[in-house]
């Protein structure tokens, strides 16, 4: 266990009033280190961004400071979709940003979000690289859904093909290349898809990735949010 690092979220906290906020995320962190058996979190993560700024972010701060005094949490950040959701945050709230990147969700490089956060001695930990798995279908097996963006997606297909390497490493080294990118966020089923998603990374980081033109500021695209709706 000595290596891995391990980093949890407190659920969404909007609901309850200023005064329970504190004490709800300092129970959800005790009782995630008691169900992981474990001493120390590298992290917690807000899970709302509502929760790490202004008032209410000042109560989950002074909340979780003592389990940070006592070396149970080692920093604190927040998860965010967007670089409109940074309003607010930086370095001294959240030593740690999850947000989304990928090839054609650039926004937080472009925007220059992060950018800043790194200046400031941030880390960005990144998230649906795969874009929720789209990006590793092929082209045959995509929803039809998606049709809308069959000219944005084939040139991905292009662009992997150039490389030689498989849309895992080619979306991996794209990640990897990027200077502010500290960490990225996959997820696994079994021990054989972590070691296949390790070589992954480390083929596309040995290649790096120029994936500029593929970025795409529709929304329709890059939030999955939106996909139920997408016709």
């Amino acid at each position: 266990m000595q290596r891995w690092s391990t980093i949890t979220k407190v659920p969404s906290l909007r609901n309850l009033d200023d005064a329970d906020l504190g004490a709800t995320a300092h129970d959800a962190v005790l009782r995630s280190l008691e169900t992981l058996g474990i001493e120390k979190l590298h992290a917690v993560l807000a899970h709302d961004r509502r929760d790490a700024v202004g008032e209410r972010g000042r109560r989950l701060q002074d909340a979780l400071a003592p389990l940070v005094a006592s070396g149970h949490i080692g920093k604190i950040g927040v998860s965010v979709y967007g670089p409109e959701d940074m309003d607010g945050i930086d370095a001294r709230n959240a030593q740690i940003v999850q947000a989304p990147l990928n090839v054609f969700d650039q926004r937080f490089i472009t925007s220059g979000a992060a950018s800043r956060l790194s200046a400031a001695g941030g880390e960005l930990h990144v998230r649906s690289v795969f874009l929720q798995g789209l990006l590793l279908m092929p082209a045959q097996e995509r929803p039809a859904r998606f049709a809308p963006w069959a000219e944005a997606l084939a040139r991905f297909d292009g662009h992997v093909e150039a490389s030689g390497l498989d849309p895992a490493a080619y979306c991996l080294g794209f990640a990897a290349s990027q200077a502010t990118v500290t960490r990225c966020v996959i997820g696994v089923d079994t021990p054989q898809q972590l070691s296949q998603l390790v070589a992954a990374f480390e083929a596309g980081q040995r290649a790096g990735q120029n994936a500029h033109d593929l970025r795409s500021g529709d929304p329709g695209l890059i939030d999955p949010r939106q996909w139920e709706t997408a016709t």
